[in-house]
């Protein structure tokens, strides 16, 4: 983590109770809770921008995995845990083949 900086930020009532109780859960005060919190929400909006965007078909996989700072794999798990289906069909796939067999017989 690199340097801390203070910020004031107004939050309803029931966040503060919440982080209360959490970090008494926890065992740990409430600053440190609450940048838990702050970094696991920064990092879950990191993932959810990246598979909007790559469902929209602005980036890539790797595109989407860098912006969620992700490896390939791990976008690919998120974007099927999250419901995304996707748009490569059996007619691509054998397509795909055909090529290859097309590239190897010309070798």
């Amino acid at each position: 983590m690199g340097k801390l900086v203070t910020i004031g930020v107004r939050i309803p009532e029931e966040f503060v109770k919440g982080l209360e109780e959490s970090a008494k859960e926890e065992n740990i005060d409430k600053s440190t809770i609450i940048r838990r919190f702050i970094a696991e929400g920064l990092r879950e909006y990191k993932r959810e921008r990246a598979a909007r965007l790559y469902k929209e078909q602005r980036v890539s996989v790797s595109g989407a995995a860098e912006l969620a700072g992700l490896s390939v794999r791990e976008m690919i798990d998120y974007l099927i845990r999250g419901g995304y289906k996707s748009r490569y069909s059996y007619e691509d796939l054998k397509r795909e083949i055909n090529l290859l067999g097309t590239i190897k017989n010309n070798k």
